[in-house]
């Protein structure tokens, strides 16, 4: 019985020393893996960070882009001026009043209300309007540019009369030709509000795709094709918006006319400008 306690005390022994080994393996084997860890990670860190030191930042590039339409006007513009001068004034007033209302009445044959009262859509005449009546005075001057101390006296009106049927405003031309007291100033080309908005759309979104082509081809250069806008401007260019409307000047008129007139409708150019800016990478 004595030996066998004596061999169950060494074993106990050695089971505590291998217990002992065991733990001290185990916290260094613990701390060889987190040793490794920590410089694994260490070392893809440090990748990381020179990976993010050698890539070049995006490359900036500013484009401005540029379109013009051109659209024939859908509209003319007719400015009747209605004038009469003399020594007498209730004279030249009834002039220029009975000859306005004679042109009204030729107006109003061109533009067809509907029952509600608005002129007829279909109608040749989309709006006039007649201004009131203002008179003038002024010093007479004779042969020898001294004052006669008589005073001229003058009447005026004038009619803004709004074609949609260029062939109508060409026969209203003739007629009102050969009316005293009346003088033409000429024809001015417009585009209709409708018109003006949706070309003004179409030639923003053509400046756009302007600055885009020429980003691309600046980025291709440089082998960075990867292009995004971050920032569009509109360019401006006068008060009212950043598209500019341009015409000819009005379309003078004869002082006398022979037979009917055919009136060719103007190009109406719209043009834009866009700032816009880029990055390439």
């Amino acid at each position: 019985m004595q030996p066998a306690y004596r061999h169950a005390t060494v074993h106990g022994r050695m089971s505590h020393s291998s217990g002992i080994v065991y733990k001290v393996w185990l916290s260094i084997f613990t701390s060889a893996i987190t040793s490794f860890a920590c410089n694994k990670s260490g070392r893809s860190s440090f990748r990381n960070n020179a990976t993010s030191l050698n890539m070049a930042p995006p490359t900036i590039i500013h484009a401005q882009g540029r379109a013009v339409v051109n659209h024939p006007a859908d509209r003319a513009a007719l400015v009747i001026d209605i004038f009469d001068e003399g020594s007498t004034q209730e004279t030249v007033s009834n002039h220029v009043v009975t000859t306005a209302n004679q042109l009204q009445a030729e107006v109003d044959k061109l533009c067809p209300r509907l029952s509600n009262g608005e002129i007829s859509p279909e109608a040749p005449v989309s709006f006039y309007s007649i201004d009131s009546l203002s008179t003038t005075r002024r010093d007479e001057y004779g042969p020898d540019n001294k004052r006669t101390g008589l005073q001229i006296l003058g009447a005026k009106t004038s009619l803004d009369v709004r074609f949609r049927d260029f062939t109508k405003l060409g026969e209203l031309v003739v007629k009102l030709s050969t009316i005293p007291y009346v003088q033409l100033r000429g024809i001015d080309w417009k585009l209709t509000e409708e018109t003006t908005d949706r070309l003004s759309e179409q030639v923003r979104v053509d400046a756009l795709r302007n600055a885009v082509k020429m980003a691309k081809a600046y980025a291709n250069v440089i082998s960075r094709p990867n292009v995004t806008a971050v920032k569009i401007t509109d360019s401006k260019q006068d008060e009212i918006g950043r598209v500019m409307q341009m015409a000819r000047k009005s379309t003078p008129l004869p002082s006398s006319v022979a037979g009917g007139l055919d009136f060719e409708p103007k190009t109406i150019s719209l043009s834009a400008s866009l700032d816009v800016e880029f990055q390439a990478e």
